[in-house]
Formats: C-alpha cells, structure tokens, sequence
C-alpha cells in the first residue's frame, strides 16, 4: 500500500515541449535596398506563391554566391536561377520581373547548370539600365520554396552590399 501512494505522489517527469530552432543567415547575393515580400506590388512573389523570402531593388550589377554550393538550373533567358547550398538550402533567384523578354540580352553568365561555387563567387553579370527599361519590374526575388519546415522569414530592410551581410535570416523549427 505504501508502493503505490508513492508511486501516485511521485511528481511526473518534464516532456521536451520546447521546439529546437534554426535560424540560417542568408548573404545578400545582389547589391541594393532589401524589403519584405510583403511591401512588393507583384502579387505572385507577396502573397508567397514562389515561396518565401525577400525583394531586393537592385543597386550593383552582379549576382554572387550567398554560399557554397551548385547551380542547379538557369532559365533560357538567364533571368531565374535555381541554386542549391552544400547543406542543402535551395534558393530561387529571380532577376526582374518579365525580364524574359530581354531573352538573355544584358546578362553575362559566369558558371553553368553543375557549377560548383564558393561563397562569393560572381555567378552572373546584368545590366541594371537595360533590366529597369525593359523588365516590368527591376526588383530582384530571393525565394526558397523550402517551407515545411519554416517558421518565419526575416528580412534585413535596408540598402546593402552584396555578400557583406545577411538579407534575410530564416527560422526553421
């Protein structure tokens, strides 16, 4: 009798409740003012439907690296790039909006489809002029369509550099 009070007083053990979160630090790969998907006039990309991350109003001409990793595919006009880190973050990039219809005019690539890269590396050359002309929108998209697993989206809102700091921290968890 005495066995089973203590065992019905025995206070019950802790239940890991806490979820472990992963915040990733994204390198800006294009030169200019960062904002939120959500403050962006293009519906496809505000209302997440590439998926999620941030808008940058490019400043520079070239598109570097945010780490290390491949190149996993290139549009045929040279505007949409797939790339894919060593651990395993997938990350579209888009240059412009309808900017297709440059059909590859003012992008200069660097590396193929299978390149491998380093943080850093110039991936790819664009004009900006002809890209604001020509484009419907200049506005450069950084997007992963990794989402399962994502809980929130950081965006740094300011004007940055490329490869100098994050343009957005990712939260998984």
């Amino acid at each position: 009798m005495a066995k089973a009070a203590a065992a019905q007083s025995a206070p019950e053990k802790p239940v890991a409740t806490a979820k472990r979160c992963i915040r990733l630090p994204v390198p800006c790969p294009i030169s200019g003012t960062v904002m939120a998907l959500e403050d962006v006039p293009v519906a496809i990309f505000r209302h997440g439907l590439m998926g999620k991350g941030v808008a940058i109003d490019p400043s520079g001409y070239r598109m570097l690296a945010p780490f290390d990793g491949q190149v996993r595919a290139i549009s045929s006009a040279n505007e949409q790039w797939r790339i894919r880190s060593t651990q395993g973050l997938e990350l579209t990039i888009q240059l412009g909006m309808e900017a297709h219809r440059l059909m590859g005019e003012g992008f200069k690539l660097k590396v193929k489809v299978g390149h491998q890269f380093k943080k850093g590396d110039t991936l790819l050359e664009f004009d900006p002029r002809l890209l604001k002309e020509r484009a419907t929108s200049a506005l450069c998209f950084v997007v992963t369509t990794q989402t399962a697993k994502l809980s929130q989206v950081e965006a740094h809102c300011h004007a940055m550099l490329a490869g100098d700091e994050p343009c957005m921290t990712l939260h998984f968890g």
